[in-house]
């Protein structure tokens, strides 16, 4: 169950954005962890007292790992007490490991700039396609 908990806190904030003034989306991090009226089930509902202080001191591209390492001291201490086996921890393990490679295959995305000639050209045809539409 925890470990539910915490892979629902880290899609949470790979699905966190800016403020729209349509919806009520947090426009911060300490919105997003504090109040967070935007999703079902919410955010602070799955973060205990302290981890929200916690997460908003770290930087945002170290959050995952955060919860990544949460995950897996969850899953060796229950293994250690018995509870889960160990092809079970093996496989909440392999199931981690996809979820940064995931993440870190998402960031390299996002990070990775538009080259200007592609922008300009974009804007360029922009241009001439509203300039040239018949309204």
């Amino acid at each position: 169950l925890r470990v539910a908990r915490n892979l629902d806190v880290s899609k949470r904030f790979v699905f966190f954005g800016k403020a729209d003034p349509k919806t009520s989306v947090p426009s911060s991090d300490a919105d997003c962890l504090l109040v967070d009226d935007s999703g079902s089930p919410k955010l602070p509902n799955f973060l205990r007292h302290g981890e929200a202080q916690r997460l908003a001191q770290l930087s945002q591209s170290n959050r995952h790992n955060w919860i990544a390492m949460r995950i897996q001291n969850l899953v060796e201490t229950n293994r250690r007490l018995g509870n889960i086996g160990e092809r079970a921890s093996f496989e909440i393990y392999q199931e981690i490991e996809a979820c940064l490679a995931a993440y870190k295959a998402m960031e390299r995305i996002v990070s990775t700039p538009i080259p200007f000639t592609y922008t300009h050209m974009l804007q360029l045809i922009l241009f001439f396609f509203v300039f040239s539409a018949p309204f």
